[in-house]
């Protein structure tokens, strides 16, 4: 394999990899978001469940107020928002490691094919590509 060869297969990985990271980041920050609007609404309902308590008069509020917390709670619960935002970090830092080895100096053919192939073992611990909530079509990784 030619130099010039091998310099554009490891750009075209330098460019796949880039790729990967701002969607993996784009993802984190999704979650990381969602989660504290979740978190942030369980709190405000919660004073719902001390209205209550309280028994003040105002028992439409309260009783709205706490089904707000518990629906913030079960959609918590049920999308685990914290769970894919710990994956898609992860994902991030092996990316970017790999990022880290890609920019080494003196890398052979064999080199870039693994780390080609280090990319793709990163990628299937991934879930699927997913454009929502975005709105902005499919993804490309």
């Amino acid at each position: 394999m030619t130099t010039g060869a091998r310099e554009d297969d490891r750009e075209q990985l330098r460019l796949t990899v880039a790729q990967a990271l701002c969607y993996h980041d784009r993802r984190r920050a999704f979650f990381e978001a969602f989660g504290k609007s979740l978190e942030f609404l369980a709190l405000v309902g919660s004073a719902g469940t001390i209205l209550a308590l309280l028994e003040v008069d105002t028992k439409a509020a309260a009783l709205a107020l706490s089904a707000v917390a518990a629906g913030a709670i079960l959609l918590n619960i049920l999308l685990a928002p914290g769970a894919k935002l710990g994956l898609h970090t992860a994902l991030r830092n092996r990316l970017l490691d790999l990022q880290a080895r890609l920019d080494a100096h003196d890398l052979t053919a064999a080199d870039i094919g693994r780390l080609a192939q280090a990319r793709i073992e990163i990628e299937k611990d991934a879930p699927p590509v997913s454009s929502w909530p975005s709105g902005s079509g499919a993804t490309k990784r």
